[in-house]
């Protein structure tokens, strides 16, 4: 009967607990009982006792324990522990006979309403509480749902008629009286055909009371006349009432009103329209799906934006249209015990083969009882305009951060000059250096980023002015040291008028010989602003420096720049370099250049060298000179210089 049981130790009522089929009476008890003494000790407890209170996490309720004080102690907390300690003791004082309380427990799916019986047991020599827990929670369901069906019988806007086998009512319901206008207290007693039948419908309704035993049901519709003497179209359904024996006791009629069927079927209709027109109506796609995850009905809006009409869609995979767009796996396989209502985001497949990125919500869509998922409603949206904004706002936020690095390093001297030599062909000679930026990663010292990563921010931020500032003064001051530079200036420093000033004003100040400094501009430069890149060019070859072309032959313009501005050099592009060995466009594109140069005078650079085989060819073709891995990597400025010092001393 529970823990605290020893030999010879009495139980329930004074049975010996060597009684075993006694003890397993007890403990099969489906009941949660146990048998308190007249102080509140547990003697007793059954195993469902047992079970109960484990499964809840009771403490000190097994056989010894103080029942009364658990109630004490708990009654601060939960009022109704003091209230079951106060019903127990009445019981014990005979004050009540019987205490029963309903109490809930648990909650969520775990929810359950118990039932508490305490009655005082008189048998022994001193008096005992047996107290019952009962789990009644189908029961209430079951008195819940009775009530509910009395009080739906009630109100059923339908004639519910019981009668004898002679057609005599017995039974005559509320809906019976809205329906046909007689009172249960006129109708009861009466044959129903003389209260709902028109007369030339009598002997028919005779035939069917007749017929009915034998037949078991009759359903139809017929006219039914009302105690006003209008009348109304019905739907009858007649069954057999039996006893128990199975011999025909009786008839139930259940009668329902067709007059509104019209009205409700046109109401249906209209609600299906109106359902039809706003699901066809919304912005979003909107489909849904079987089992398998094949379209049974796409909106305008879906069909819209999968480039796909109805006809193309119905019995079609959705799920083959999905594809990950790098945050996650698509929506794969649907159903599954765990179905429930899916977010997400993914690629969208267009019948052109590219694809937009998409968000979609899937809910399940149940339509019958048991079937736990028997298709999805998807509505799912095109984000590109989003994407694109959430992508803006990205760069923005990236551009202040970068705004914010480059205003340090401009303060802290976070940027880094490197240099790569520049190789005369016909000599082997250096003969200048290409100037490179770099800058120091605040958060990594010891790492430095490369200039695409922050030059382009600056220059949309208008802060390339500034560190080109910085560049010419580092420059100008090697190129006083008689170290020939050339130097990368931004689009955004040619618009500056004021930049030529700036290098008259450091080549007077180092004493740097104007021919040792070369400003290499990009196409893209040029573009930007022809008049004024033509001021600034004009400008700096007055003051005695040389001007280079980068990448010439990549652009469209490049030919007319000959014409047009004061160039010193041509920069042929890598893309020429790399692959002139095994590429014969590649090596009429550098013969071209090459042509050119020397038609208006200019010296030739190319630029990416990295093997002997490329290098020879260059000098086959006559350019003059040249620079790449080759020849020297890129390397911090100091060292770069101090290395070529060394070869020119030697």
């Amino acid at each position: 009967m529970g823990a605290g049981r020893g030999e010879g130790s009495r139980g329930v009522l004074g049975v010996s607990s060597r009684d075993a089929a006694v003890h397993r009476a007890f403990d099969a008890w489906p009941a949660h009982v146990a048998v308190l003494e007249a102080s509140g000790r547990i003697v007793a407890v059954n195993q469902a006792w047992t079970r109960f209170a484990a499964a809840r996490g009771g403490v000190g309720v097994g056989v010894g324990a103080d029942y009364f004080a658990v109630c004490a102690a708990a009654s601060s907390a939960e009022p109704l522990a003091a209230e079951v300690l106060d019903g127990l003791q009445q019981v014990l004082a005979g004050t009540v006979e019987d205490l029963v309380l309903e109490y809930p427990c648990g909650s969520g799916e775990e929810f359950r309403r118990c039932r508490l019986r305490a009655r005082r047991l008189d048998d022994g020599a001193a008096p005992q509480l047996l107290i019952v827990h009962d789990d009644v929670t189908e029961q209430r369901r079951t008195h819940d749902r009775g009530l509910v069906s009395s009080q739906l019988l009630a109100e059923l806007d339908a004639a519910i008629v019981a009668t004898d086998l002679h057609g005599v009512v017995t039974s005559w319901n509320p809906g019976a009286a809205r329906l046909y206008g007689w009172p249960a207290e006129e109708a009861v007693g009466r044959p129903v055909h003389e209260m709902v039948v028109p007369v030339d419908r009598i002997g028919q309704l005779r035939d069917v009371i007749g017929e009915l035993p034998d037949a078991a049901a009759w359903e139809g519709e017929f006219t039914a006349d009302r105690q006003d003497g209008t009348t109304l179209p019905v739907h009858v359904r007649n069954a057999v009432v039996r006893d128990g024996t199975g011999a025909a006791s009786g008839m139930v009629s259940i009668g329902v009103d067709l007059t509104g069927r019209h009205a409700v079927e046109r109401e249906l209709t209209r609600a299906a329209r109106h359902l039809r027109a706003v699901t066809d109506s919304v912005g979003d796609g909107l489909c849904t799906l079987d089992g398998d995850g094949r379209m049974t009905y796409v909106n305008p809006s879906g069909q819209r934006l999968m480039r796909t009409p109805l006809a193309g869609l119905i019995g079609r995979s959705f799920l083959a249209r999905l594809h990950s767009d790098g945050d996650g796996a698509p929506w794969a396989v649907p159903g599954g015990p765990a179905a429930a209502t899916r977010r997400a985001s993914c690629q969208l497949a267009l019948p052109d083969g590219s694809q937009i990125p998409i968000e979609y919500v899937a809910t399940p869509l149940d339509v019958e009882e048991d079937i736990a998922e028997v298709g999805w409603v998807v509505s799912f949206r095109d984000i590109s305009a989003r994407r694109a904004r959430e992508d803006e706002l990205a760069e923005k936020v990236e551009q202040v951060v970068w705004l914010g690095r480059i205003r340090e390093a401009l303060q802290d001297d976070g940027f880094v000059l490197y240099a790569q030599p520049i190789i005369d062909l016909s000599t082997g000679a250096t003969v200048q250096h290409e100037l490179l930026l770099r800058m120091r990663n605040p958060d990594e010292p010891a790492e430095l980023i490369a200039p695409g990563r922050f030059l382009p921010t600056a220059e949309a931020l208008g802060v390339a002015l500034s560190i080109d500032q910085w560049v010419l003064s580092k420059g100008i001051a090697l190129a006083a040291m008689d170290r020939p530079v050339e130097i990368n200036l931004s689009a955004t420093s040619l618009d500056d008028g004021a930049l030529p000033h700036l290098i008259e004003q450091l080549l007077a100040t180092t004493g740097a010989d104007p021919a040792d400094v070369v400003f290499e501009l990009t196409e893209t430069a040029l573009l930007r602003n022809h008049t004024t890149a033509r001021r600034f060019a004009r400008d700096v070859r007055q003051l005695g420096c040389r001007l280079a072309l980068d990448d010439f032959g990549t652009g469209y313009g490049g030919f007319t720049y000959l014409k047009t501005f004061p160039l010193d050099y041509l920069k042929i592009d890598i893309q020429f370099v790399r692959d002139a060995v095994t590429d014969a466009a590649s090596r009429h594109v550098i013969d071209a250049v090459v042509s050119l140069a020397e038609a208006f005078g200019l010296r030739t650079i190319a630029e990416g060298v990295e093997d002997e085989t490329t290098l020879e060819l260059l000098r086959e073709v006559g350019v003059d000179q040249a620079q790449g891995y080759l020849l020297g990597r890129p390397g911090p400025v100091d060292a770069v210089l101090m290395s070529h010092q060394q070869r020119t001393d030697l």
